[in-house]
């Protein structure tokens, strides 16, 4: 197992180039040999978060599923980042990847509403909503895909999927 998430991980971060954001019309990466958790400890208890599933990358964010199927998004900001980013999201299979702002007219949020901790995905891990999963390729570096369109991000950089001709993304 350990091997096979060292060449998913190395593919990806290769083909993703990280250190040097790309956006292409490709198909995301496939997570389906990585270890599938149990989603329901990622759901959180909050009322106000709609039922959506979170997880957290040890000392580099937090990620989200939900409420909507087809919704990830984390807050995992690369260095390559816009200014002013405060995360990453696909949204309903239709939009993205693209860039989360920190401004007033944005109401995406990839955090928790209340209290409630989310636990953490281990390397080598992958949790499964709808039709979407994300992976924790190795530490920091997050995966999420979404029917034709995925992200892979880290703190070092990012690389963004969508469909060929596709023009709802950054």
């Amino acid at each position: 197992m350990a091997a096979a998430i060292g060449v998913v991980a190395a593919a990806t971060m290769t083909a993703a180039g990280l250190g040097a954001g790309t956006a292409i019309a490709e198909a995301p990466p496939n997570l389906g040999g990585m270890a599938t958790v149990n989603s329901e400890p990622f759901r959180s208890p909050v009322w106000d978060d709609y039922g959506a599933f979170f997880f957290r990358v040890p000392g580099h964010g937090t990620c989200k599923f939900g409420p909507v199927q087809g919704y990830a998004g984390c807050t995992i900001v690369p260095r390559d980042a816009p200014p002013g980013t405060i995360g990453v999201n696909i949204a309903g299979d239709t939009d993205g990847p693209y860039w989360n702002w920190n401004a007033p007219w944005v109401s995406v949020t990839n955090l928790p509403s209340g209290p409630w901790v989310p636990p953490v995905l281990g390397v080598g891990q992958r949790l499964v909503i709808q039709n979407s999963s994300c992976a924790v390729l190795k530490v920091a570096v997050v995966a999420c895909t979404s029917p034709g369109r995925g992200f892979v991000v880290s703190p070092e950089g990012h690389h963004f999927y969508y469909p060929a001709g596709d023009k709802r993304h950054d």
